[in-house]
């Protein structure tokens, strides 16, 4: 059992990290606005060997936190080689991949789809609106 959860709301995903990997990564909570979402995926990833923590923790195969890698800031949250939720990321305020480990990675990734369909389906219907 992670702990980490991804929260859905109308604008935006919240990925909440329980206590102690928010100490580790120096960060509790990464909002994640559907608007920045290119793709949801989900796979495993392996770090790149010379990533820089910034702030981060990486102990072993435990990675969370801030990481860069040429010249993309990353932010992961994993303790294991399995598939994890992979959120790549377009003009969000910093990183360009998150990277989470979850319970049920593939539900998540599908309801995280599906919430951001809602969305542009609620913009479409604003902008003929006016």
């Amino acid at each position: 059992m992670t702990g980490r959860k991804v929260e859905l709301y109308k604008d935006k995903a919240v990925i909440r990290l329980p206590w102690i990997n928010g100490l580790f990564a120096l960060k509790f909570s990464l909002e994640l606005p559907y608007e920045t979402i290119e793709e949801v995926i989900v796979t495993p990833f392996t770090p790149p060997q010379f990533m820089l923590r910034m702030p981060g923790t990486s102990i072993g195969y435990l990675k969370e936190g801030s990481y860069k890698y040429r010249g993309e800031w990353y932010f992961l949250s994993f303790a294991h080689r399995i598939p994890l939720l992979n959120i790549r990321l377009r003009g969000h305020d910093k990183y360009t991949l998150a990277v989470i480990e979850v319970e049920k990675p593939t539900e998540a990734a599908a309801e995280i789809r599906r919430k951001i369909r809602e969305y542009e389906e609620g913009k479409t219907a604003e902008k003929r609106a006016d």
